[in-house]
């Protein structure tokens, strides 16, 4: 008896801690129409200008991604007005569908969403899949994003 015949399917499955999911069907057509979007921190180390968190909002269709860095997470409401008057003016696009987690650094976006008629998502708790793209993007690049955009900022900043 070989390694692999030791083990079975349900044993394997019994030991994981949650199902996978599918990939999702849907397909974006547009730019701006899905944004995806999430707060990172507090850094375990404060820049030389005072930044400890980041916020990066993702194109769910070009994946072009945008990030800001904040010194709070008060700071989140501003950031993303400043965000859509650039995708406003520099695109000629507005964001129909803002994906987000529950968060509460999030809860002051609701009121001014419905305000300027941009769909809230809300992903899941604990469900990174569904906040997929941004969620991917911290664990893969989380090292490189930090080290060289916090050296670039503070060395040209």
């Amino acid at each position: 008896m070989n390694e692999k015949d030791r083990f079975c399917f349900a044993c394997q499955l019994g030991k994981s801690h949650k199902l996978s999911f599918s990939n999702s069907l849907t397909v974006y057509n547009d730019s701006s129409h899905l944004t995806e979007s999430d707060l990172w921190g507090a850094a375990s180390v404060t820049s030389r200008n005072g930044f400890r968190y980041y916020i990066s909002f993702v194109d769910v269709y070009s994946r072009y991604t945008w990030i800001y860095f904040l010194k709070s997470k008060s700071k989140v409401t501003q950031t993303f007005l400043h965000f859509k008057a650039q995708v406003e003016l520099l695109l000629n696009r507005k964001i129909k569908i803002l994906q987000i987690d529950c968060g509460s650094e999030f809860r002051s976006l609701t009121s001014l969403l419905q305000s300027t008629g941009i769909t809230h998502g809300l992903s899941c708790p604990h469900t990174l899949e569904q906040n997929g793209r941004v969620e991917r993007k911290y664990r893969k690049d989380k090292f490189n994003y930090l080290s060289s955009i916090f050296f670039t900022f503070e060395i040209l900043g």
